[in-house]
């Protein structure tokens, strides 16, 4: 197609023409979703996917032109509807990750469907090698993995993005049809898709910040389960002390008054006593606690621990390891029928590592709903605030030594297993 004047000429394209036009509009949708994958998350189901490589595909292909009321805001609408609908994530993450993508699909088909002369293979030939190289260009540059950005710092991305975005509509609605736009909007589009290659420069010092910050609140919470377990067995320790006071008492009074005040000291004694797992005082208090809360909820614990007295490790690390994967061996049993409910807890340093493995009882939505091959399992807990930093605290401790991870699930049985390498005393 081509104007002469103000005549309009359509040449029919041929079949094989047709579905040239096909695939590289295909292509170039199809790279679009890729793109806004590495920003957020699409829910699980197929229809949603499928829905939002439908507004990816109409974004991406959709004519833009100056002056052209007809095209921009209702594809910019629908796509931010279904963006918002079909990806999960934080309000303020789909807000951004959709300006983000919008603003690259109509500035860049503005700037070519209003600059350049060109058949419509072309076109699309040029759509999806756009859209193929910057999918490549943040691959490698943006991937976030499980390093995901919080709600403030999408908020700043999301009013970064305004201003391109503003730019292109602008440029679009304001400018008068057919006018083969000025040098200034040409600059303006090239200014507009040039916004992300700027953000991807940030990018890094973003996800850095959120990692300190992270960095942070886990050791936060991490000192302070150290200390609660401290206080704990402070609190037991003083406990044994007193039982000397305890005993000279019992000599002194009557059979029927010893008798009361020995029940009354039985069933104090009976959550705080301290058992024998090992060398290690903390590993050996975490385990301790720990028990008095398995045997509460009526579960099978079975312990296997052979490490020393001492190990190169800080206490609260060696608290994290033990106390989180427990906590979340318990909360996984008391979603189990009471008869299947088993945790079996093995540890031991040799040879220069420290090998730790949990095994414990899962429900079967459990396996089906809330575990993700290659991802950290969510929470399970009503309220997620607060939650979910058990693993993340136990990956960061594996992360700083060097060591590795596996989760599995296999016929209902979740297993934890981790080994590091231990830092040699003698450095």
């Amino acid at each position: 197609m081509s104007f002469m004047g103000e005549i309009y000429i359509y040449t029919r394209p041929a079949l094989w023409e047709y579905c040239i036009q096909i695939i590289f509009s295909g292509l170039g949708g199809y790279f679009c979703y890729r793109v806004n994958r590495l920003l957020t998350e699409v829910k699980h189901g197929i229809w949603y996917g499928l829905l939002l490589g439908v507004a990816c595909w109409i974004a991406t292909n959709m004519i833009m032109l100056v002056g052209d009321w007809d095209n921009l805001p209702l594809t910019l609408l629908a796509f931010m509807a279904a963006n918002l609908f079909c990806c999960g994530g934080s309000l303020w993450n789909r807000i951004g990750a959709g300006l983000i993508v919008c603003t690259e699909a109509f500035a860049f088909s503005t700037l070519i469907d209003t600059f350049l002369d060109m058949t419509l293979i072309t076109g699309h030939l040029i759509r999806f090698s756009f859209w193929f190289f910057l999918w490549l260009l943040m691959k490698r540059r943006m991937t976030l993995g499980n390093q995901r950005l919080g709600d403030e710092t999408w908020k700043v991305i999301s009013l970064f993005m305004v201003l391109p975005m503003s730019m292109v509509i602008c440029i679009v609605l304001l400018g008068r049809r057919f006018d083969r736009a000025t040098l200034d909007s040409f600059v303006l589009l090239v200014l507009a898709v040039s916004s992300l290659f700027i953000l991807m420069q940030m990018i890094p010092t973003l996800i850095a910040k959120e990692r300190l910050m992270e960095e942070k609140r886990l050791y936060t919470i991490n000192q302070t389960y150290y200390k609660n377990l401290e206080r704990q067995q402070t609190e037991i320790r003083i406990l044994r002390h007193d039982m000397i006071h305890h005993l000279t008492l019992l000599g002194t009074l009557p059979e029927k008054e010893r008798q009361a005040y020995i029940e009354q000291l039985t069933g104090k004694l009976n959550d705080e006593q301290m058992i024998h797992y090992c060398d290690h005082p903390v590993v050996n208090g975490v385990l301790s606690v720990k028990s008095s809360v398995i045997r509460s909820c009526n579960i099978r614990f079975t312990v296997g621990v052979k490490i020393s007295h001492i190990l190169a490790l800080e206490d609260v690390e060696l608290c994290t390891l033990v106390g989180n994967s427990l906590d979340n061996a318990i909360e996984a049993c008391e979603k189990v029928s009471v008869e299947n409910r088993l945790i079996h807890f093995t540890m031991r340093a040799e040879k220069g590592m420290l090998v730790m493995r949990v095994e414990n009882k899962v429900a079967e939505e459990t396996e089906s709903k809330n575990w993700k091959e290659g991802n950290l399992p969510q929470t399970t807990k009503k309220t997620s605030e607060g939650h979910g930093y058990g693993l993340r605290s136990i990956e960061q401790i594996i992360e700083k030594y060097d060591g590795q991870m596996e989760l599995s699930i296999t016929d209902g049985i979740f297993t934890l297993f981790l080994y590091l390498p231990l830092p040699d005393l003698t450095d």
